[in-house]
């Protein structure tokens, strides 16, 4: 067995434990490239962006039927919640709310990389992007 301790001021959702929880159990894995790499990208920038704390993407993954990609999400403090998923590389075509095997259910507003999407207190919602 192995275990974590830390301590915060204030209630569970002001100390964060999620985020203690989250970085204890998926350390960062550094990956180095060697040589030069030419690109426009700026050095740093993220693929998926949340514009919301209280919520986690658990899974970044291409579709069991190889129909795009699955994004699910996790809404962590009881709060509903309507938030801006920001994909800046993707050229997205189609988005759809999907079950948690993958069958679309629905289908979900974007404008250009920004996909809305609500999610319940406590929830779980999975997403297929084309």
């Amino acid at each position: 067995f192995r275990y974590s301790l830390t301590t915060h001021e204030g209630d569970w959702k002001t100390g964060k434990p999620r985020d203690f929880g989250w970085a204890v159990c998926n350390p960062f894995i550094p990956v180095v490239l060697d040589g030069k790499r030419d690109g426009k990208f700026p050095k740093s920038m993220s693929f998926c962006q949340l514009d919301k704390s209280n919520v986690l993407i658990t899974a970044l993954k291409s579709a069991e039927d190889k129909e795009g990609f699955i994004i699910r999400l996790t809404e962590t403090e009881g709060i509903e919640t309507d938030l801006t998923l920001t994909l800046p590389f993707v050229n997205i075509s189609k988005v759809y709310q999907t079950n948690l095997v993958e069958h679309n259910e629905k289908q979900i507003s974007f404008n250009n990389q920004k996909i809305n999407v609500s999610i319940k207190p406590f929830g779980i919602v999975t997403i297929r992007v084309q």
